[in-house]
């Protein structure tokens, strides 16, 4: 799974209609369809929620926004995440690269 960070803020019309009871629900159909799971948390400050979204392919978030953002109720911007797992695998696949890179390096000296 892909895993992101989606900061959000209400539009006016999403104010409007929130007549105390979030919607949410659109999102989790939305996300349903793609395969995602979505972990919603509503925030104070600069952004009105930040949710930890996760999907199956990188483009599905390119959908997932395109279309929440598009019904018109919320703004949202997306980070990609990653786990300290995946970084770490990351981090030793660079290493074990580096060091190949730098023995092959040596050996055409």
């Amino acid at each position: 799974m892909h895993h992101y960070i989606e900061l959000g803020t209400y539009t006016d019309q999403g104010l409007r209609e929130l007549k105390g009871t979030p919607k949410s629900d659109n999102a989790r159909r939305i996300l349903e369809r793609l395969g995602g799971e979505i972990q919603l948390y509503y925030t104070l400050g600069r952004y009105d929620f930040v949710a930890i979204v996760d999907l199956p392919r990188e483009e599905d978030m390119l959908r997932f926004l395109s279309e929440i953002d598009s019904l018109g109720y919320v703004r949202s911007t997306a980070l990609k995440a990653w786990s300290e797992t995946e970084v770490a695998q990351l981090l030793s696949k660079k290493e074990l690269i580096e060091e190949r890179d730098l023995t092959r390096r040596r050996s055409s000296i």
